[in-house]
């Protein structure tokens, strides 16, 4: 559950500020985004102080026995974790300066050194091939935040009169990150399970199993958003007659039929961070017993 919260937490935080920037720069000023990110990064920490506590009462005397944990490599890059979360959380009310090129620089090397943080307390530093695992993780946790945070955007955060024109700007950004998640998750997951033959054999086969499921489901759904977007239906108004005027002849968007799509996508994308919770709390196939990343 920690590991869940804490990966949605990081992607809703990451990802939605991002995405505010790019798709829709004057939400920045909007409470309801301050709101989401708050949310986010309390989240991130909560779930990042339970893996702490959890791992404390595993290996050390208590859940309070954060030394224990920290003097660990997997529990220095979880502790690195939340510093970098909670300061980025501190930051929030400032996020209007990110209009500016500097602050957009800033944020984003911040966000990538947290994904680089991410990865290098997971499966990416074991196994074979680690740089081209370290490198691969990293691009996914960006595109997966990409993803979870543009969702959230045009969900929860824009007025509902612009879910239309922020989707139409989102749907290929979506698709890129899309395309990337599967060329990286295939990557990645060949490299600790090795054979299909091992697939259903370990706790990490059947995890990525399942992950990989969901995530056909929810591409198939984000396919109908994009549908939506790149074909708007005709308006009931396209059925009157030409004297009313050319404009009702055009073709306008189902703003109902796309919410209701993305919604269903923002749930799977709550599935798939779940799924991916529990891939990295098991140990892969072909990992070397010795160094291992949980205890």
């Amino acid at each position: 559950m920690g590991r869940f919260a804490s990966y949605a937490g990081i992607a809703a935080l990451t990802g939605t500020l991002a995405a505010a920037v790019v798709l829709a720069p004057s939400t920045l000023n909007r409470r309801r985004l301050g709101t989401v990110l708050f949310a986010a990064g309390y989240l991130a920490m909560i779930g990042t102080i339970t893996m702490i506590c959890a791992q404390a009462n595993l290996i050390g005397a208590s859940f309070a026995d954060w030394s224990s944990v920290v003097s660990t490599r997997s529990g220095r890059w979880w502790f690195a974790r939340l510093v970098i979360v909670a300061v980025l959380t501190v930051l929030i009310p400032w996020r209007r300066l990110l209009d500016h090129r500097l602050a957009q620089l800033a944020a984003g090397v911040t966000s990538l050194g947290l994904f680089a943080v991410v990865a290098a307390g997971g499966h990416s530093v074991s196994g074979r091939w680690l740089g081209v695992a370290f490198t691969s993780t990293v691009i996914h946790l960006t595109a997966m935040a990409l993803w979870v945070g543009g969702l959230i955007l045009v969900v929860l955060v824009v007025n509902k009169a612009s879910v239309f024109a922020t989707a139409s700007r989102f749907s290929p950004l979506a698709l890129t990150a899309v395309a990337v998640l599967a060329v990286t998750g295939a990557l990645n997951g060949w490299r600790q399970v090795g054979g299909l033959d091992v697939v259903a054999d370990s706790s990490y086969g059947r995890w990525l199993i399942i992950k990989l499921a969901v995530v056909g489901i929810v591409v198939a759904v984000a396919a109908v958003s994009r549908r939506i977007v790149r074909h708007p239906e005709p308006s009931i108004a396209s059925a009157q007659p030409a004297s009313v005027g050319a404009a009702a002849t055009m073709p306008v968007p189902n703003d109902e039929a796309l919410r209701r799509s993305l919604v269903i996508e923002a749930v799977g994308m709550v599935i798939i961070l779940a799924a991916t919770a529990g891939l990295t709390g098991a140990t892969p196939p072909r990992a070397d017993a010795d160094r291992a990343v949980d205890v």
